[in-house]
């Protein structure tokens, strides 16, 4: 089965209007240099202009990011919708039996808890100014709650979080040991509240 995943809408959301209206109460507030909220206001333009910005789900009350897609499937009853479901998470997952949390057919709930590997391209500058890259992989761990009915599947997405490594290497003569830490999803959001500047470290590498 091929899980064609529609999006539940909330009434809530992450969204640049809110970001621009936290911004100006950092600078308000005086939490924000001048300087700082102009860079980042420009940042959030260029986002806007781009259509980069990312939209999530994202409860501004609760500070939680929860993904939901409900999904039809008109004359697929309860009990083969549950099978499906199953032989899905043993295919994406792989030991269906080390990934599982918790199953009950009569609530037609089950929860797995597992990572993807999401590939992305890391740019940086050496100390000398040439542009550097290398091709890298981080784990995206999540809980996934299905819910089932007759004809109807809901899928959630929980506890979203990546695993972040950096280090491990030598420079010079000195070794910088690997680092290796997890960030929840929540973290990154609101964006103005994350340093969005570029990140210099000591050994003179910097991220573009």
């Amino acid at each position: 089965m091929i899980l064609c995943l529609t999006t539940y809408f909330h009434a809530y959301g992450q969204s640049l209007a809110h970001e621009y209206a936290l911004l100006n109460e950092k600078l308000k507030s005086e939490d924000y240099s001048v300087e700082k909220v102009r860079d980042m206001n420009a940042r959030l333009k260029e986002m806007e202009k781009a259509g980069t910005y990312p939209v999530l789900q994202y409860d501004t009350a609760s500070s939680d990011i929860t993904y939901r897609y409900v999904m039809d499937f008109p004359g697929i009853p309860k009990s083969i919708l549950y099978k499906r479901v199953k032989e899905w998470c043993a295919l994406k997952y792989g030991d269906f039996e080390t990934v599982l949390r918790y199953e009950d057919f009569e609530t037609g709930k089950v929860i797995v808890k597992g990572y993807v590997e999401i590939p992305y391209e890391f740019t940086w500058a050496e100390m000398f100014g040439g542009a550097m890259m290398s091709a890298n992989k981080t784990k995206c761990t999540h809980a996934l709650v299905a819910t089932v009915k007759d004809f109807k599947l809901k899928i959630e997405l929980r506890e979203v979080a990546y695993d972040i490594e950096y280090g491990g290497y030598m420079f010079g003569s000195t070794y910088y040991p690997k680092v290796s830490y997890t960030k929840s999803i929540q973290s990154f959001i609101p964006l103005v509240n994350v340093k969005l500047q570029n990140k210099t470290f000591q050994n003179g590498f910097k991220i573009i």
